[in-house]
C-alpha cells in the first residue's frame, strides 16, 4: 500500500515538476510569435496588427504586410520549428542515439533531388513550386529506406538504409548541379533553408502531413518511456517494438518531409533542440517530445528575426542563422556535460 502510494506521489510531483517548465515554455513561444509578427524592415504595432485582422484596408501596406507576409511567415516558423524539433526528439529516442538527426532517414536528400530534378529537367525556378516535388522525393525516399531497412536488421538497418540512399541522391544532386550552372544558381538559394516566400496557401496546403505526422507522433510517445529501457523488457510490458517504430518512422518522414517542403532542409534543430528539452523532462520521453517541439519552433521563430535584424536591409535566411544560434548552445551543452545520455 505504502508502495502504491509512493508511485503515485512521484508520479504527481513529477507532473507538477514538469508545469512550470511547460507554461514558461508556451509564454516564451507567444512572445516569439508576437516579435515575429513587429519585427522587420517594416515596423509594425499591436495596433496595426489588431486593425489587419479586425478592419482589414487593402490599401494599407501595414495590413499587407501582416496579412500576406508577418502571419504565413510566422505559422509557417512555428510548424517547422515544431515538426523538426518532434522529429528529432522521436528519432533519438527510438535509436537511442544522441547524435541521431532526422535526415539520417533519407528524408532532406530525398527532398533535394525533388526540387534538383525538376529545375535541371522543366527549368522550374519559382520557389513557391518546389513545395510539391520536395514533398513527393522527400516521402519517396522515406519509402525506399523502409523497404531497404526493414529486413530483419532493427533498427541499424534504418540507419544504414538512410545513409546509403542519402549518399547516392546527394551524389545525384551534385552531378546534376555540375552540369547545370542555372540549376546550381536556382538551387543554392533553396538549400540554405528560409521562411521567406511563404505564402498561406502553402501552409494550409500542407496542413494536413503535419497533422498525420504530429498525430503519429503522439501515438509513438505514448511507448518511448517503455521503448527507452531496453527491447527486451519494454516487450516484456506489452509495447509493440514494431508497431512503435513504424509509428515513429511515419511521423518523422510526414513531419520532415512537410518542413523541407515548406521551408527547405533547415538544420540543427532536431539535433539541437531534444537534448535542451531533456533537461527539463525529469527522464519522461513524452514530455521530452512535446517540449521538443515547443524549443523547436521558439528557436526557429528567433534565428528568422536575428535573421531580419543581423544586416540591416538584408533578409539573412534561417538556414544560416539557426547555425549562428544553435551552434554555440550545443557546444555550451557539451562543455557543460549536458549531452544527456539516451
Amino acid at each position: 500500500m505504502s508502495g502504491a502510494v509512493s508511485v503515485q506521489t512521484g508520479s504527481g510531483s513529477r507532473r507538477s515538476g514538469l508545469a512550470r517548465p511547460l507554461v514558461l515554455t508556451l509564454l516564451a513561444l507567444a512572445g516569439a510569435g508576437a516579435l515575429s509578427m513587429l519585427i522587420g524592415a517594416r515596423p509594425i504595432t499591436f495596433a496595426e496588427i489588431w486593425q489587419a485582422f479586425t478592419a482589414f484596408d487593402p490599401a494599407s501596406a501595414e495590413n499587407i504586410v501582416i496579412r500576406e507576409i508577418r502571419l504565413p511567415k510566422t505559422l509557417a516558423g512555428m510548424l517547422v520549428g515544431a515538426a523538426l524539433g518532434t522529429a528529432g526528439a522521436i528519432m533519438q529516442s527510438v535509436t537511442r542515439n544522441p547524435l541521431a538527426d532526422p535526415g539520417l532517414l533519407g528524408v532532406n536528400a530525398g527532398a533535394a533531388a525533388g526540387v534538383v530534378l525538376p529545375i535541371w529537367l522543366l527549368g522550374m525556378s519559382d520557389p513557391s513550386a518546389f513545395v510539391w516535388p520536395a514533398l513527393g522525393g522527400a516521402f519517396t525516399a522515406s519509402l525506399l529506406v523502409w523497404a531497404l531497412g526493414s529486413t530483419g536488421a532493427g533498427i541499424a538497418g534504418l540507419l544504414i538504409a538512410g545513409a546509403a540512399i542519402t549518399a547516392f541522391l546527394l551524389s545525384l544532386v551534385g552531378g546534376l548541379m555540375l552540369l547545370s550552372q542555372t540549376t546550381l544558381d536556382v538551387y543554392r538559394h533553396w538549400v540554405l533553408g528560409s521562411l521567406d516566400g511563404i505564402a498561406m496557401s502553402d501552409v494550409t496546403s500542407l496542413l494536413p502531413f503535419f497533422g498525420v505526422g504530429f498525430l503519429a507522433a503522439a501515438l509513438a510517445a505514448r511507448h518511448l518511456n517503455a521503448l527507452a529501457l531496453g527491447s527486451d523488457l519494454a516487450r516484456t510490458l506489452g509495447t509493440r517494438i514494431w508497431a512503435t517504430r513504424a509509428l515513429s518512422l511515419a511521423a518523422i518522414a510526414c513531419l520532415c518531409a512537410a518542413s523541407v517542403a515548406l521551408a527547405g532542409p533547415v538544420g540543427f534543430i532536431g539535433l539541437l533542440v531534444p537534448h535542451a528539452a531533456r533537461l527539463f523532462s525529469a527522464g519522461d520521453m513524452r514530455a521530452a517530445t512535446v517540449l521538443s517541439a515547443f524549443f523547436g519552433a521558439i528557436l526557429l521563430l528567433i534565428a528568422d528575426i536575428a535573421g531580419r535584424i543581423l544586416l540591416p536591409g538584408i533578409q539573412v535566411e534561417a538556414g544560416l542563422t539557426i547555425a549562428i544560434v544553435g551552434g554555440p548552445l550545443m557546444v555550451a551543452l557539451i562543455c557543460r556535460g549536458r549531452m544527456v545520455a539516451l
